[in-house]
């Protein structure tokens, strides 16, 4: 059995999990429904696919081996919590796609290969696909219909997600050209992509995706410096107007102003009032639950369905806004085991295959997106939200696959 299409039909089925896939990344900000279609059709796709893509597995590297073991004890720790009746039903549904997402991303990385377009070059063309969509609709929403927060068709908080993720992808696109070939116009271009991306962070109002991109700035210059041995002035004058931008916005920002307030309320009254107090509330009985509970948590179920009752104030959340506390607390010590090694994993992964030079493309995508999605984490939950899982789930997969147990080093990176 091998990777290689051996009939017309297979060769119809993993083009069309390539095209379903991408639609439903496109269309996950705009149109909700039409996405879950799309991806459900691209799993169908994947698993009909399934017997000519198991070839794969043989060579693959082991980085996806890593990400396989992960995925299956999630899917183990999950489904014991079902068996036993420890969930009620809400939750679950999206988390074990890890386990029908498998087969969709053996089946993209055969069409990949079958017509050669690396794994990161075609993670950034979607990327850049999906900002031209989502950076005007944006400004639409906010400034043509008044919309007081960028939200595309869903939360204003997972669009947020999709936009940072994907703005950093282009921004890391751009900072590679810098590096391949410096010029002043390749500089102009990052800088000018920087503040067309932090502008458009701002119009979605969710601070956390915004203080993420703050070190993503900090390490391009970092990185700049590593890879020259020096100083120069281009990346310098990127990295400070980039830097003041950022704060000019951040010091006239309303949401900002307010969420100094509610922190100042929070620090001097203990009131679980506004977004910083609520979330103090719910860490701080999150953390109350998960010492009651440390090994098993409480299995997937809603927040407010195990939380105190005297915190009628906090009933109406559903999770416990922080990816590490919300996984303690819902599968135990097991579910916060996952989460480190599925972050962790893509951080040290990316860093390595940067640093040595193996695939620097691939490694500064892999650094950002799980560099990018633990910030994100802090305040929120994005494993909780179908099409950012479904999205980070199988481009870790992707990249992860596509990568050798011994890639070829080269001299510098070839974007």
């Amino acid at each position: 059995m091998t990777g290689t299409p051996p009939n017309r039909f297979d060769s119809f089925v993993i083009m069309a999990v390539a095209i379903t896939f991408s639609g439903g990344v496109l269309a996950s900000a705009f149109a909700p429904a039409l996405a879950g279609v799309l991806i459900v059709l691209a799993i169908v796709f994947g698993l009909v696919a399934l017997p000519w893509s198991l070839g794969l597995l043989r060579n693959c590297g082991p980085s996806f081996k890593i990400f396989l073991v992960g995925g299956g004890f999630l899917t183990l720790l999950m489904a014991g919590n079902v068996l036993v009746g420890r969930s009620n039903g809400k939750g679950y549904e999206i988390l074990l796609l890890y386990a029908l997402l498998i087969p969709l991303i053996l089946a993209l990385s055969r069409y990949l290969s079958s017509i050669n377009l690396p794994v990161w070059r075609a993670v950034f063309y979607l990327a850049i696909a999906q900002m031209a969509l989502m950076v005007p609709i944006s400004f639409f929403q906010v400034f043509y219909l008044g919309i007081d927060r960028a939200q595309g068709a869903i939360n204003p908080n997972v669009f947020a997600h999709l936009l940072g993720a994907n703005g950093g992808l282009v921004s890391v696109w751009l900072f590679l050209r810098t590096l391949n070939r410096p010029s002043l116009a390749a500089n102009l271009g990052l800088l000018a992509w920087q503040i067309v991306i932090i502008s458009t962070l701002f119009l979605t109002g969710t601070r956390g995706v915004i203080i993420a991109f703050a070190p993503l700035i900090l390490g391009f210059m970092l990185i700049d410096i590593w890879y020259r041995r020096k100083i120069s002035w281009q990346p310098l004058v990127i990295f400070c107007i980039s830097t003041a931008y950022l704060l000019t916005l951040v010091f006239a920002s309303d949401r900002f102003a307010l969420g100094a307030t509610e922190l100042n309320e929070v620090i001097a009254e203990g009131q679980n009032a506004g977004s910083f107090g609520v979330r103090f509330g719910i860490w701080a009985e999150s953390w109350r639950l998960i010492k009651e509970s440390p090994v098993l948590g409480y299995g997937y179920f809603q927040f407010n369905n195990i939380i105190s009752p005297d915190l009628a104030e906090l009933s109406i959340f559903v999770h416990a806004h922080n990816q590490l506390l919300n996984y303690w607390l819902m599968l135990g010590i097991g579910g916060l085991l996952f989460i480190l090694l599925f972050l962790g994993q893509a951080m040290f992964t990316g860093l390595r295959w940067f640093f040595s030079k193996k695939s620097p493309e691939a490694g500064l995508a892999l650094v950002w997106l799980s560099g990018g999605f633990f910030v994100f984490g802090l305040t929120d939950v994005f494993m909780a939200h179908t099409n950012a899982a479904v999205y980070l789930t199988t481009i870790f997969g992707l990249l992860y696959i596509q990568a050798p147990a011994s890639l070829p080093r080269v001299s510098g990176s070839s974007t």
